[in-house]
């Protein structure tokens, strides 16, 4: 064989081990973030995997079912100081800093209130958000 040959033949060997090499170190997609046993903690650990660092806040405030409340920036932030917030697009200057979730238990008022929501809602997986923009984008940018 000449070395034209050899070399050709030792490029093609290279070129497949990267490619093997490549398909099979890849790193398994996760599954979607689902509705069964999702809670906020679920979804803010999530979150936080993919790089966003938000305080919770659950939406009950002592005990109960923990499908929705708060992801802030504010370390301070507490459910009394975030009750106040109104869900509403003519309010969405109460929410700086902060987003709603909560787990979607009714497709179509899911799809309804986001609508409605326009820039200032979002869904990720089984989750509705609201709130601040910005911090919509970077948990969906995040999750992506």
């Amino acid at each position: 064989m000449s070395q034209k040959g050899i070399g050709t033949l030792l490029g093609c060997s290279l070129l497949a081990v990267l490619l093997a090499y490549l398909l099979l170190d890849r790193p398994r997609p996760e599954p979607p973030l689902s509705a069964a046993g999702q809670t906020l903690t679920d979804f803010a650990e999530y979150v936080r995997q993919r790089g966003v660092q938000l305080h919770v806040v659950p939406g009950a405030r002592q005990g109960g079912p923990n499908y929705q409340g708060y992801l802030t920036e504010d370390p301070d932030a507490t459910w009394n100081s975030l009750q106040g917030k109104v869900h509403a697009v003519e309010c969405i200057d109460q929410w700086r800093g902060t987003v709603w979730v909560e787990h979607v238990s009714f497709e179509l008022h899911a799809e309804t209130v986001l609508a409605e929501w326009g820039p200032y809602g979002g869904r990720i997986g089984n989750f509705i958000l609201f709130g601040d923009e910005r911090i919509v984008r970077r948990i969906q940018e995040a999750c992506r």
